[in-house]
């Protein structure tokens, strides 16, 4: 089951790859994919390492 906190670090993740695509940045992107095929961090680690870090720290400070 999703937690709100899941559902919210989802949504910041979506709202970072929506700005990433509208400006033709897809490195973020390529990159976020490359760590889902090699597994190498847990899922929830690689969307926080997807978002910039004051939007993380925003995430962290509302306890995501």
């Amino acid at each position: 089951m999703m937690t709100k906190r899941d559902k919210e670090l989802i949504d910041a993740v979506l709202d970072q790859i929506a700005e990433d695509v509208s400006i033709e940045d897809f490195t973020a992107i390529e990159e976020m994919f490359v760590q889902i095929i090699k597994q190498k961090l847990e899922p929830k680690q690689i969307l926080k390492a997807f978002l910039d870090e004051e939007t993380l720290l925003q995430h962290e400070r509302f306890g995501g």
